[in-house]
């Protein structure tokens, strides 16, 4: 049985983040994943910049240059629609809170006039 080992690290760089998942076998790595997310410079519309940069080994084991593009566009569109998704529901809750502060507000109102 091979001796297998995975890292995970990550470092905040640039406002952005970037996380790398390693695997080793035998002492030796067997491949990596870095996922890179940081805002575009000189914008300030929220545009991110995702780069996804899959590392195989060469020879026998070698990925298809077919199946590692598929499975580095998979990861950056799946990346992209949970970015979307959590800030929609973000502005959502702020939305929400908003609404029942100023309804709460005009109910507190209303109920020191009724007195």
């Amino acid at each position: 049985q091979p001796f297998e080992k995975e890292m995970l690290t990550h470092n905040k760089k640039n406002g952005g983040i970037q996380v790398t998942y390693t695997t080793l076998i035998h002492g030796h790595v067997d491949g990596a994943l870095q996922i890179s997310i940081e805002p575009l410079k000189n914008k300030n519309d929220g545009m991110m910049k995702i780069a996804v940069i899959l590392m195989t080994p060469r020879g026998k084991r070698k990925l298809s240059k077919h199946l590692a593009e598929r499975t580095t566009k998979a990861i950056c569109g799946s990346l992209q629609s949970s970015i979307i998704l959590e800030a929609q529901q973000s502005l959502q809750r702020k939305r929400s809170t908003s609404r029942y502060r100023s309804s709460k507000q005009a109910q507190d109102e209303s109920q020191r006039h009724d007195k």
